[in-house]
């Protein structure tokens, strides 16, 4: 197949378009010395486009003219043309948009996928499964519906947990289990954010289940969600233990002391504060994995 446009090429003409929008448009002089200018040159050659007139010692004159004739052999050789834009697309969606694919520029397979448990019957299109059974399922994070709320999502840190959990563990008082998302990696990262912004947009209870120690506590804080996550004060008390607070956290400790110090004594989360910043204790969520859970409130 013939050779689609480098993408550092089309960037650079992608970006003169709005000044180029009609045949009277004064023409962009470039320079021919700049890398993309000299492959735009080689690709011109290629196709047959002829450059004589355009290319004047070591500057070449961009006109509309010249884009409509690139445009014309990017058509016919079954390219996208130069207005295509891939960023946030897909790469089937891309593809369906002519033959180029652009990896770099587009979305990567995993770019809006969140990794979620639930009970079947809390999920669209699941509606009819017995609530007995958990999925473990790759979903669109924009395809799930958030206007039936305003409901409940846990993003938990850790993936051999989110794994090894039953969401209804993890559910408030009284209400249905929640949704539960694994806050992600490098994979999933971008995704769960994403959702997550949306659920607190649409007034959802967004809670963070993870490590008890100074860095999954302040990754919790710091990401916006409305709730942290933690098992019983008298069983963290019992359990949490010295040692989970290596040097690699310590740079966050003092973002910590001063979230503490603007929470009364009062606030729930003081006396948990008070384990991590005081006695310098902390648990691993792989240790708290079968424990229910207290919905702490953050304040916002």
């Amino acid at each position: 197949m013939p050779v689609d446009l480098p993408g550092a090429v089309r960037r650079g003409l992608r970006g003169h378009l709005p000044r180029l929008t009609s045949p009277v448009s004064p023409p962009v002089t470039l320079k021919t010395k700049d890398a993309w200018v000299g492959r735009l040159i080689h690709w011109c050659d290629q196709q047959d486009i002829d450059l004589s007139q355009a290319c004047i010692a070591d500057r070449l004159q961009l006109d509309h003219a010249l884009l409509q004739r690139i445009d014309q052999a990017l058509e016919q050789l079954g390219w996208q043309k130069l207005a295509f834009d891939p960023r946030g697309l897909s790469r089937i969606e891309q593809m369906q948009q002519g033959a180029g694919e652009h990896k770099q520029a587009g979305a990567s397979p995993r770019e809006r996928r969140v990794l979620m448990r639930a009970h079947p019957g809390l999920l669209p299109g699941f509606s009819s499964a017995p609530l007995a059974c958990q999925l473990a399922l790759d979903w669109d994070g924009p395809s799930l519906p958030l206007n039936e709320g305003p409901g409940r999502l846990v993003a938990v840190e850790n993936l051999d947990c989110f794994y090894a959990v039953d969401p209804a563990q993890l559910k408030q008082a009284d209400q249905p289990a929640p949704w539960v998302i694994y806050r992600g990696d490098q994979q999933y990262r971008r995704g769960s954010s994403q959702l997550i912004k949306r659920a607190l947009a649409a007034g959802w209870f967004c809670g963070y289940w993870g490590d008890f120690d100074l860095a999954g506590v302040q990754l919790a804080l710091s990401e916006g969600y409305s709730h942290l996550l933690l098992p019983s004060l008298e069983w963290l008390q019992a359990k949490a233990q010295r040692g989970y607070l290596d040097e690699r956290q310590e740079a966050v400790r003092p973002f910590l002391i001063t979230y503490s110090q603007g929470l009364s004594a009062a606030h729930p989360l003081t006396p948990y504060l008070s384990l991590l910043l005081q006695d310098w204790r902390g648990l691993k969520q792989q240790r708290m994995v079968d424990q229910p859970c207290v919905w702490l409130a953050l304040p916002r």
